[in-house]
């Protein structure tokens, strides 16, 4: 028994790239010590933005590929909010690091370590979404 989409992606096709939209939008040019992280989030909202053309174009032919890759999606978008997230509090940390050394260093290398080791995992999401949805569809949930 196959299964069928049931149109898992419609808010997101119908109002293309919002949330992503909103992060970019509101995404300025950084300097100084931040702008390497910033660099860093630009490279994975490329990632997201491809992992959201890939849904779109499956998305009308291929609705099994889309409901497979629906909690990839989910989850490489959740770490790329959080990697905002984590800008905006490096802002404040360079910024005021002077008024609370040990506190905005703490908070520093807590985005190091984000940055660095729980980022690249929106990359495997998006990775592991296009390879496609032929092995789960070939399982038999009876």
């Amino acid at each position: 028994m196959r299964q069928k989409s049931r149109g898992c992606f419609r808010p997101y096709t119908t109002n293309y790239g919002y949330a992503l939209n909103l992060i970019v939008g509101e995404r300025s040019p950084r300097s100084g010590k931040v702008k390497s992280f910033s660099k860093e989030l630009g490279h994975y909202l490329e990632i997201l933005y491809k992992f959201s053309d890939w849904i779109i174009d499956k998305n009308k032919f291929e609705k099994d590929d889309v409901s497979a890759a629906a909690n990839d999606y989910l989850k490489a978008l959740g770490y790329v909010s959080i990697a905002y997230s984590w800008i905006k509090v490096l802002d404040v940390s360079f910024n005021d690091y002077e008024a609370n050394k040990d506190f905005y260093t703490d908070k520093i290398n807590t985005a190091k370590f984000y940055f660095e080791k729980v980022l690249p995992r929106a990359e495997y999401h998006y990775k592991s979404a296009i390879s496609g949805s032929s092995n789960i569809m070939k399982f038999n949930f009876i």
